[in-house]
């Protein structure tokens, strides 16, 4: 294992400093006191913990002049969101880019978008499966998206967060892109398998339709995507 590879294993091997990590992507950059506010741990518990992260890589800290007498306040924010950790390291994301890339050179790029909306709509016939399988629900609302989905997107690696929820609408914003490479590399192509996932569940719901108000693969800072029953005035 390199040595920076295991730098952010032990990084990521504790609960805190995995939360630690989730704060600085929700909420952009952060000092310390406002961390331990968040946590609900002393400074001194969280100054270790930011050490080993900032060692390892995965975020780095900061002076900001305060504009008046006194030491500059410290803040802490992430590196890059986009971690790719498998051990040893493997090219599954070369091995995309090489199958994408024969497919619009052979077929064209609306069959490269045909195939990842049927690879996103398998994707979510199977999820809606698992959860029925699972938890029994045959009938879906926005909760069960929110009690659901949410935790599955989660264990993917995708770190979401539900923005708004109420009868007629969910938001839901993810703040790290488990497919961000291959997406960045075929902007348009990738996330058609996003937005057919969610139409899949839109489906189930009954009467949705899937509208991504931002999406990192195109320059946004986080990927959101809105579900909406038909009718609801766009927001």
């Amino acid at each position: 294992m390199r040595q920076e590879e295991s730098k952010i294993y032990r990084a990521l091997s504790s609960d805190v400093r995995r939360e630690i990590l989730e704060l600085l992507l929700t909420y952009g950059q952060m000092d310390l006191k406002e961390i331990s506010e968040k946590t609900n741990l002393k400074e001194i518990t969280v100054r270790h913990h930011l050490s080993i992260l900032e060692q390892s890589g995965l975020i780095e800290s900061f002076e900001v002049s305060r504009g008046a007498p006194g030491r500059p306040r410290r803040y802490y924010r992430v590196v890059n969101k986009f971690w790719n950790l498998s051990i040893p390291k493997r090219q599954y994301e070369l091995l995309s880019r090489f199958l994408l890339e024969n497919i619009i050179e052979k077929e064209g790029r609306e069959a490269a978008k045909a195939l990842m909306r049927r690879i996103g709509e398998k994707m979510g016939r199977e999820l809606i499966q698992r959860v029925k399988l699972e938890s029994g629900v045959d009938k879906w609302s926005f909760e069960e998206v929110v009690r659901y989905v949410i935790p599955l997107l989660e264990e993917m690696g995708s770190i979401p967060r539900v923005r708004e929820v109420n009868d007629n609408k969910i938001t839901v914003e993810m703040y790290n892109c488990i497919f961000y490479e291959v997406a960045r590399a075929f902007p348009g192509v990738v996330c058609e398998g996003h937005k057919a996932l969610f139409r899949v569940i839109g489906e189930a719901i009954g009467d949705c339709v899937v509208e991504m108000k931002s999406c990192m693969a195109e320059g946004g800072k986080t990927c959101i995507t809105e579900l909406k029953k038909k009718g609801t005035r766009l927001s």
